[in-house]
Order: C-alpha cells, then structure tokens, then sequence
C-alpha cells in the first residue's frame, strides 16, 4: 500500500511523516476515528529524505493485512471463545458468558499492546519512505 505524506521531523533512521487519508482508509477509518484528515505515522527513512519534503511511503500489503487481524480478528476471536467457555462453564448463565467475553477480550488488547515493541521491530508491519517527490 502507498501513500503520499510530508515529511514533518527526523529522528535518526526514522521519519515522522503526516499522510492524507487514503481513499482506502476511508471505508474502514479505523486508523483515524477522528474527524482529521491526516494523521502522523513513523517510516523507516531509506530515502534519506529531509523535513518538508514530499515522500512516497510504502507499507507491504501481507504487512497491512496481518496487521489488521491481529488488531481486529484476534479480539473478536477471543470475545466469541471466552463467551462459550464462560457460559460453559456457569452453567448457562450469558451475562456472566458476556462478562467473561470483554474480560478476555481486554485481555488479548493488552497482550497485543505488549507486544507492539516486538511488531515494531518486524519490517514487515513498518512504512518505508520510498522516495522523494519532487513538487
């Protein structure tokens, strides 16, 4: 996936880059809840690119799309299994199955966040500047 954004700070190899809303992120918009129409992301800087410069930045699609399982899919996954196993094992009893479903739910929220130094690390999931548009 592509996008064009502005280069706004440079910190070592990495740069913080303000991006338009990509006409994709507007069906889902769950990057962006608000009403803003940028956002700043970090990139890994391979362009060399200065502050102010207009850049090109590239997110492998495989990156994007285990991204969004695990932010998505792996909670709701978790909702719906530790609302069976909760109601299994009270008996029968769905507000304590409901209950158990968000508590593990939060759960795997927190795990995911934990981790997120380690998904930070993978290429795989990190923007990289591509090139240097020049305007």
């Amino acid at each position: 996936m592509q996008n064009v954004g502005t280069v706004r700070e440079i910190k070592g190899t990495k740069a913080l880059v303000e991006v338009q809303r990509h006409s994709s992120c507007s069906k889902c918009g769950a990057c962006n809840l608000g009403s803003e129409k940028s956002k700043v992301i970090t990139a890994e800087n391979s362009a060399k690119a200065q502050e102010g410069q207009k850049v090109m930045i590239d997110m492998a699609t495989v990156g994007v799309l285990r991204a969004a399982s695990i932010v998505y899919i792996i909670p709701l996954i978790t909702l719906i299994l530790g609302f069976i196993a909760t109601t299994y094992v009270l008996g029968g009893n769905e507000a304590y199955g409901m209950l158990g479903g968000l508590a593990i739910m939060l759960i795997s929220f927190l795990l995911i966040n934990k981790m997120e130094p380690r998904f930070n690390k993978n290429k795989g999931y990190t923007p990289t500047i591509t090139e240097i548009i020049e305007d």
